[in-house]
């Protein structure tokens, strides 16, 4: 997404959630609530009380791993990170990631995460979930997509918006809304949404997508759709960026034409496959 998108969108989302807050949840979840294991397809969250917790993730040739002190208050998780390790697989000694160094060799250029950390606690029914606060607008859309709520904590296609989810709770049925701020909770669609392309504005990476459906339909800035048979994707997207009552403006990253339908549920596909034995 170019510059004078990201402003747009950006513009679109501080207007929705002025006035709402990461803490806005409907309570405080007690100590001895949260005290667990949280996995996503990322990384495994240990929150072992006491203010102690423990992050691990990896891949095929390296293992990491967080670990520092917490603090919890007015429904907000506050993670400080005290040590923070890489190796080789099969290596028996830890490499700290503080070091610039050695961080280049395992990671390259990429940013560095923050030391310090913030996670809402999301309860949904009797589940319970652990993400940074500035992903909610992210949880929406997953589940507008139709791949939350989750039924496994494995690594699951497509990985979007991929949050911690307590270890046990995939299992469990949930109903109504999660406990969300009144602004990301109002972008939950009661029914998925099908568009129409109508019109397209400017050129190359600049495109914006008029469609024929607006806030009626639920359509709110910030949400994302998908063109009928596309994919969700984990960074960028086609993203609402304004919408009226019957009309709404789109950001459009893929190829789109004039008279496509964009849909807000991810239609998954199940592949079978079948083996077809040989005769001798």
């Amino acid at each position: 997404m170019t510059d004078h998108r990201s402003k747009l969108v950006g513009l679109a989302l501080a207007f929705l959630f002025a006035g709402s807050s990461i803490s806005a949840q409907n309570k405080s979840i007690p100590e001895a609530g949260f005290v667990g294991t949280f996995s996503s397809p990322y990384s495994t969250i240990i929150i072992y009380g006491r203010g102690r917790y423990r992050e691990a993730w990896g891949d095929c040739t390296t293992e990491s791993y967080e670990s520092g002190t917490y603090s919890y208050t007015h429904g907000i998780l506050s993670l400080v990170a005290k040590e923070r390790g890489v190796r080789n697989r099969g290596d028996k000694h830890w490499q700290s990631l503080f070091d610039p160094k050695i961080y280049r060799e395992f990671n390259g250029d990429d940013t560095p995460r923050a030391r310090e950390r913030e996670f809402v606690l999301v309860e949904w029914a009797s589940r319970l979930y652990l993400m940074e606060g500035d992903s909610l607008t992210d949880f929406v859309n997953v589940i507008n997509f139709g791949i939350e709520p989750r039924s496994s904590n494995n690594c699951v296609w497509p990985v979007v918006g991929a949050f911690h989810l307590r270890e046990g709770d995939e299992k469990k049925i949930v109903t109504g809304n999660p406990s969300l701020p009144e602004n990301p909770s109002s972008m939950i669609l009661k029914k998925p949404v099908e568009a129409e392309i109508v019109a397209i504005e400017g050129n190359g990476e600049q495109r914006i997508a008029i469609l024929n459906q607006g806030t009626e339909a639920g359509l709110r800035p910030g949400m994302r759709l998908l063109l009928d048979g596309g994919q969700p994707k984990l960074w960028g997207g086609m993203q609402i960026i304004s919408a009226s009552d019957h009309t709404a403006r789109m950001s459009l990253d893929e190829t789109a034409e004039v008279g496509k339908k964009v849909i807000s549920k991810f239609q998954q596909v199940k592949l079978t496959v079948t083996i077809k034995k040989q005769d001798n």
